[in-house]
């Protein structure tokens, strides 16, 4: 019960704010309403096939850019100009 009067004090707290920003809220809900409409026309609800291509283009892409530019790796502008980073405990001289 006590988890409920904090639960309803939190809810009353959160909807004055939204109550006073309403002018700015409102039309970043429109937004929100209208680009998920837009997408949901490109990309069916019923239809899985076009997320499962795009997840594997997200991942073959991460997959692409990691082995390329992996966190290891000093960059090339920096090394030709002398600066280096500690990359671990032991290089770093504090």
């Amino acid at each position: 019960m006590i988890y409920a009067d904090f639960f309803q004090v939190l809810a009353d707290i959160v909807g004055a704010i939204l109550g006073f920003l309403q002018n700015i809220v409102s039309p970043i809900g429109e937004f929100m309403v209208m680009w998920i409409n837009y997408v949901l026309v490109i990309f069916p609800e019923n239809n899985l096939i076009p997320y499962i291509v795009l997840c594997i283009i997200i991942v073959i892409s991460a997959i692409i850019v990691n082995s390329y530019w992996s966190g290891d790796k000093q960059p090339k502008h920096l090394k030709e100009k002398g600066i280096s980073f500690a990359s671990t405990g032991e290089d770093n001289p504090l």
